[in-house]
């Protein structure tokens, strides 16, 4: 498994679990030694290091890139093959109107009308995913301090050195040359 999405989910996921956890002072910890504003610079510093490893600089750009064209084309055949019939269903279309639609498909009518909507989608799909990108990639930094920061806030700094210590790969031995 490709840990860059893993990570990055974990991150999302875990960050409201941690947003809900208690602080040092909640829980007792008055060695936490936090800052008037309430992150200790060495806990933040070690936040950081777990951060650049759960959520690497351009993590976004990577999954948008990896996975929005399949994603977007998956949810536009799930949407488009559905019969239009089925589609119009409660929307205020009369019966009549809804039975005289058959069993025709949004993307067999588009096509019927359209001889260009699958290129049409693709462009539409591709200018979507890099603006997606552009978007994403922007809030990044914001999204990665935010994450340091409540890191920093919600584990001491001994509990984000085993998380580092955890994540981080280790260093090789060095190799004993015999002359």
């Amino acid at each position: 498994m490709n840990k860059v999405p893993f990570a990055a989910l974990f991150a999302i996921m875990a960050a409201p679990a941690l947003a809900a956890a208690p602080t040092p002072t909640e829980r007792g910890d008055n060695s936490a030694s936090a800052d008037a504003e309430g992150t200790d610079p060495a806990r933040l510093a070690a936040a950081e290091v777990t951060i650049d490893y759960l959520f690497p600089l351009g993590t976004y750009e990577r999954m948008m890139k990896g996975t929005m064209d399949q994603m977007m084309d998956s949810i536009i055949s799930q949407s488009f093959d559905r019969p239009m019939a089925e589609t119009m269903k409660g929307y205020g279309v009369n019966d009549a109107a809804i039975e005289e639609m058959g069993d025709a498909s949004i993307n067999d009518m588009m096509l019927e009308r359209d001889p260009h909507f699958k290129e049409r989608m693709q462009i539409s799909t591709k200018v979507i995913t890099n603006e997606m990108v552009d978007l994403m990639t922007a809030m990044e930094p914001a999204i990665r301090e935010t994450l340091a920061n409540i890191y920093a806030r919600k584990f001491t700094a001994d509990q984000l050195a085993e998380m580092n210590a955890f994540l981080l790969p280790k260093p090789a031995a060095p190799l004993l040359v015999t002359i």
